[in-house]
Order: C-alpha cells, then structure tokens, then sequence
C-alpha cells in the first residue's frame, strides 16, 4: 500500500484542481502523478481522517475539532477546503485562523476538543501547503497511521465528499487563543523565566519568517521583558520563509558578512541584515556592559526555533540550532534530583548527548520526526506519572513495529488518562532535533478547571527557556569573550555535515536494493581506512526501516553515518556525525559515499534533475552560471534550481547568477559526461 505522508503528515507544492495540466484528474491522481496538492485533496484528507475517528468509535460525530493554519494561503482556498473537509466528516471546527502549529494542539487541549488539524508547509517554500494532525492529546500520527489515513483516502471518491452535507457549525475561536497562547508562554512554569532573568538588556530581532508567529511573536517578547524586540519578516501575503526562516540557515555554523551583502548565501535576509546592523551599532555596550544582541529566528509555521548572537570580537554571527539549544535547556535542570531524559533524533551531533550524559541525562535517540519525541515523552511522563499498568500498555505499543498514535488514544480514552499535572516535579524531560524542533513539558489550566500536562513542538517556549537557561549560566567573572564564548557553545561540538543528492528517484534508496547494497560497500570501503575500528554496527529504527544508520567505534572515537530520503522534499542525504577532531577524516567518508550514491539515485526522467544537468553544462562552457532562467523554468523555479544546485548540494560556488562551478560541480559534470555517453 502507497503511503501519502512523509517526515510529517502530508506536503506538496500546491495546484488548483481546474489547472490545465490536471486534465481533470482525480486529487489522488493529482497527488501521486504530478506530486501536487489540489485543494480538493486537502478537502479529502480532511473528510477521510474524521470520518474514520468517528466510524471507528474514536471520537463523537459533533465533537469539536481545532484547525489553524499559516498565511501562505492568503486567498484561503485550502484552508476553506479543510474547514469544509471537517464539517462534512461530521464535526464543529474551531478556527483559529494564522496560528502557529503549536498553538493548535495546545487550544485542543484547553477545550477538551477531539484533535487538531493545522494546513501549513512548515519550513519549505511559499509554493508548498500540507496537512499536520494532532491527536486528542498532541501525538501527531505515525507510520501506522499514516497508512490507514492513506488508504481511506485512496479509496474514497472525491464525489463522495463533493455531495456530502456539512454537517457541523464553524466557530472562529482565534482571539480566545491567541490570549491563551500568550499567557501559556508567559507562565513562569512555562516559559522558566524568574525575577532574576535580565531580559532588559536584550536586542532580540525576531525572524517571523513571514509565518504563522507574525502575529503573535512581537508582543508576547515585549511582554516578557525583552529589552527591544524588533521584528522583521512578519508579512502576511504568502510569502512563507522567503529569504526568511530557519530553512535558511540550515547547514551553517556563522554568518559572514560577505553572506548578506549583494549575491552573497543570505542576501535579501531581513533579520540577519539587522542583526548586523544592531550588532555593529551596539557592539561596545555589547563588550562593557554585557548587552546582548541576538536574533529569533522561527519556521513558518512557528514550531521550530533557531537562536543567533551577534559575535563584536568577530563582527559575525553564531548559529545555535536545536542542538545547542537544547544543551543549554538541559543544564538549566542539572542539578535537579528529578529523573532526567533527554531525547534526540539521529540528525543531532552526538556531542550533545555525551554533554547530557554529563549532566546526569538518561540518553535516547529516534527516527527523523518530532513525532517520535513526542511519542517518547509521552511513554516517559505516564512512567512517572500514571498507573503501572497504563504505562505497560502504553510502553508495549510504543515499542511495537506497527505503533499507532490512534491506539495510544484509544488506551488513555479506555483508562480515563488525561495527562493531569499533579505535580510538576516528576521528570525533567528535554526533547530536541537539530533542525529547531524542542520539545519539553508545559502546563496548562483548561477551560474546565483542570491543570494538564502539554508537549509539543513550540517555537517560542524554546525561545524563552534558551534564554531563561543561558542568562542563569552567566558568570560575571569571566571575561566578556569567554562569557560570550560558553553562552553560544553550551559544549565541545562535534562534527557533523549532511550531502544531499536532488531530484532523486526516492524508490531506488530501499532497504536490500541494489543501491543499498552498493552503498553499504562503499561505507565499508571507507571504515576500512580508519585505524584500530573495534565495532560496527547497524541500528535499525522500526519506525524508519528504509534508514541506513551505521555506528563505527574506534580506540579513540564514535561516529556515525547514515542515509535516508528526505520526507518533505525530493532528496535524499547521507549524513555524517562524529568528533571534530577527525573532520578531515568524515568529510572524505562522507564525499566518498555521497558521490557512490548520488549517480545511483538520481532520476534523470525528473525535469528539474534534466535543468540541473543543463544548468551545470552550461556554467561550465560559460565561465559562470546563466542569468536567465533555462528549460523552461520560471523565475522563482530556476532561483529554487540555483539554490538547491549551488548551496544545497554544493555543485556551484554560490546561488546567484554567475556562480562558478566547485570542486564537487567538476566532479558531477565529468559524471554528467559519462552518463550522456551511456545513454
């Protein structure tokens, strides 16, 4: 059976239904032949996943359901469809309009709603929509049930959903939440922020990444004492993480100056542009009297969180990402006599759980998903908070190779757990993926007088606990450097870089296939040049098994390397983690399996795979990368091809017209040359 989703929930560049090039195909049809989301799949989705929890007995028909969304759909063509999706599967939505993803699960919870819905694409480009679902208690949905939704869907007909008659009523709740969201973050239980907190000499410049924060961000910051926010990136007109967001950053450790200007990796970035500007304005107060300039910067959909200081002994900018982030979370509990988890995904740098390890963390690692933590973290609050025998159930699904975020439900629904906060003081829980998801426990007071347990990925909560931790490990007797210094590297980073091919055929990378295989030589090739290697092994994730991940043991050091296809874009990545002192070491592991890999996989039936090969052919006979769009292409989509080309993959020596061909564009176009002669 085919499943729709991906990393989380369903995402797809976006086409209307009546587009040409449907030719009046099905939403299904859209969906799997031409890789697009019609809003009348959206209304489909919608339908299909109520009508199963109430035919399944899951929920009630007119219970209420919670939908928000960011504002890449100004028009509101696909959030009408989900709402209208909704109220023909036979339940009463609660709107909340432009609302970040957390804040859907979270007004779910206050209302004692049946689950939440939130239409956004998250981190990818303005272009892209998707559907995100939350169960009854904030699980999102897992492999297993991922499968069941895709095939109600696929087998139920848009005809079926075009005649239904809504059943239910709409009810905008957006003000009430948004008040609810600000005095969750703002609750000191929540938002870990005491009297000492010195906010006031804090410069935040908040990236809203022209998302569902740009709303809110602003003011609940100001509320909490920061001393100036300035926001940046808070348009509402579609544009969704253009030359904006968390995606932008992604694989940095600094920005230069030499990346903001003109032509530069950043340039057009609003918030990083004022970084610098404040920085550089503000740098000797920086220096004397502790001030601090640093910039938020959040996904579209709010659910991830980057922080970035201003460096005035370097004039550059350093990058914490959900690693670093969630160290520093993770210290500010050390010296708590509470259990202690700290859960990561396979994306982080392992350093950072040896430094929770340190500090008297439990360590466990999961798949790629935020899904995962949260499935973890809820095992791990029923352990210490719930009956032995609820938690056994609980353990023994969440351990199973088919584990259902459904069936989960369905055994807190049977056993009456609701996730009560009677105490606050059970487990230090800190959840955490490299890419800005942090996840730890919040509190909440619903509308029914009741204090529960919350958790979800939460841009802004991680903003407040990063600062709440890094100010209480401030130490005036350092000097301004090395305070500096130790607030932006909570500890010894290791080293960690990811190559990615593409325009792929994702078919292709299967556990036992011929490029896996092959692949799994050319690992082996390249662990054979180490020295004094004691062990190697795979670990095989159940909820990912089509993700090669090998550890290697030495002597002297750990690392890791492991392979999987990306489950929101058509890429696949070959990752790499271990000490920085063997960087040299991992870039040619890495190099070396990336390129054995990468003629494999790629599918040169994918047009963009086609413009690549021209677009880099044509670099090279022109001395630099053409100005005008080639194959075709519109503005916007070759500006997506010169990125994903030039910076993502690392085959031009930038993104911008004129860009030269590196080092690795040589190698792929002498690759290009050999496949031309085959063919």
């Amino acid at each position: 059976m085919i499943r729709l989703q991906g990393t989380d929930g369903v995402r797809r560049p976006v086409r209307l239904s009546t587009d040409p090039s449907l030719n009046g195909l099905s939403p299904v049809e859209s969906f799997l032949e031409h890789g697009v989301i019609t809003e009348q799949f959206v209304e489909l989705y919608c339908f299909c996943r109520v009508r199963s929890l109430i035919e399944s007995g899951s929920i009630e028909e007119g219970e209420a359901f919670v939908i928000g969304w960011d504002p890449r759909d100004p028009g509101g063509t696909y959030t009408r469809a989900a709402v209208q999706g909704l109220l023909k599967g036979g339940v009463d939505v609660m709107a909340l309009g432009v609302a970040p993803t957390p804040l859907a699960p979270l007004y779910s919870r206050y209302i004692g709603a049946a689950g939440a819905i939130v239409i956004t694409a998250s981190h990818n480009p303005p272009a892209y929509n998707g559907v995100k679902i939350f169960t009854r208690h904030g699980l999102k949905l897992l492999p297993s049930d991922d499968m069941e939704l895709s095939g109600e869907v696929m087998k139920t007909g848009y005809d079926e959903v075009k005649n239904a008659t809504m059943k239910g009523s709409v009810y905008d709740r957006s003000g009430e939440a948004l008040d609810i969201f600000e005095r969750y973050s703002l609750d000191p239980s929540n938002s870990w922020m005491d009297d000492s907190a010195e906010l006031s000499n804090v410069t935040l410049i908040v990236d809203a990444a022209n998302g569902a924060l740009s709303v809110a961000a602003g003011r609940i910051l100001e509320k909490a004492g920061f001393g100036d926010v300035i926001v940046t990136s808070d348009k509402l007109d579609g544009s969704v993480n253009l030359l904006c967001g968390v995606a932008e950053l992604e694989g940095l450790d600094e920005v230069t100056p030499d990346m903001i200007v003109k032509g530069g990796r950043l340039s057009g970035n609003e918030a990083m542009a004022r970084l610098f500007e404040v920085g550089r304005e503000k740098r000797d107060s920086i220096i004397k009297d502790g001030h601090m300039v640093c910039a938020a910067v959040f996904d579209g959909d709010g659910d991830r969180f980057y922080r970035v200081d201003y460096d005035p002994f370097r004039d550059i900018a350093v990058i914490m990402t959900g690693d670093e982030t969630s160290v520093l979370q993770a210290l500010f509990h050390a010296n708590s006599e509470r259990p202690k988890l700290f859960i990561n995904t396979v994306e982080s740098d392992l350093s950072a759980s040896v430094k929770a390890e340190q500090a008297g963390y439990r360590h466990e690692i999961t798949e790629v998903g935020d899904k995962w933590i949260l499935l973890k973290t809820a095992v791990e609050i029923l352990k210490h908070k719930g009956s032995a025998n609820v938690y056994t159930l609980i353990k023994t699904q969440a351990e199973s190779p088919t584990v259902s975020a459904d069936t989960i439900e369905k055994i807190l629904r049977e056993n009456n757990v609701r996730f009560t906060a009677s105490s606050k003081k059970s487990v230090a829980l800190i959840g955490a993926e490299e890419s800005g998801h942090n996840i730890t426990a919040g509190y909440l007071k619903t509308a029914q007088g009741e204090e529960v347990v919350v958790f979800h990925g939460n841009g802004l909560k991680s903003l407040l606990n990063t600062f709440a931790a890094g100010l209480r490990r401030e130490d005036s007797r350092l000097s301004a450097q090395d305070r500096f210094s130790r607030r932006v590297r909570p500890y010894p980073r290791g080293f960690k870089k990811t190559w990615y091919a593409y325009y792929v055929n994702k078919s292709l990378w299967q556990r036992g296939s011929d490029v896996w295989m092959e692949t799994i030589g050319a690992i082996k090739n390249e662990v054979e040049k180490l020295d004094d290697v004691i062990k190697t092994e795979e670990k095989i994730f159940p909820g990912e098994l089509d993700m090669l991940y090998i550890s290697v043991e030495t002597g002297e050091f750990s690392a890791s390397v492991y392979i999987r296809n990306s489950g929101t874009e058509n890429k696949t990545g070959v990752n790499v983690r271990g000490p920085l002192s063997r960087s040299d070491m991992l870039m040619e592991m890495g190099e070396a399996v990336s390129r054995a890999l990468t003629p494999l996989i790629k599918d040169m039936s994918d047009p963009m795979a086609c413009a690549e090969m021209e677009l880099i052919e044509k670099t090279a006979i022109e001395g630099g990368a053409p100005a005008d769009p080639l194959c075709g292409l519109s503005r916007p989509e070759y500006e997506q091809l010169l990125k994903e080309t030039g910076v993502k993959q690392g085959y031009l020596t930038g993104a911008s017209p004129g860009s030269l061909l590196s080092d690795r564009g040589k190698w792929y176009l002498d690759n290009i040359k050999r496949v031309k002669k085959v063919l």
